[in-house]
């Protein structure tokens, strides 16, 4: 389970995931803009459970790629 710091990552970029649906969206007519945003919010989960503030990469960077990966698959 998340944190609430990591929580608020997740929260801060809910517009990652619309913009990575959106984008998906208009390319593939399997999944809903729904589904594929669902799939990019679990990724974005799971990469704030693997973020490290430490290394100095903002978090939608880091989580973008994931994100991006995971609705693809």
């Amino acid at each position: 389970p998340l944190d609430d710091s990591q929580r608020r990552l997740v929260e801060s970029a809910w517009s990652l995931a619309d913009q990575l649906a959106n984008r998906y969206s208009r390319n593939t007519g399997s999944l809903t803009r729904d589904d594929l945003r669902q799939i990019a919010l679990t990724a974005l989960s799971e990469s704030a459970l693997r973020y490290d503030k430490s290394r100095g990469v903002p978090f939608a960077n880091y989580a973008r790629g994931h994100a991006w990966r995971a609705i693809l698959h």
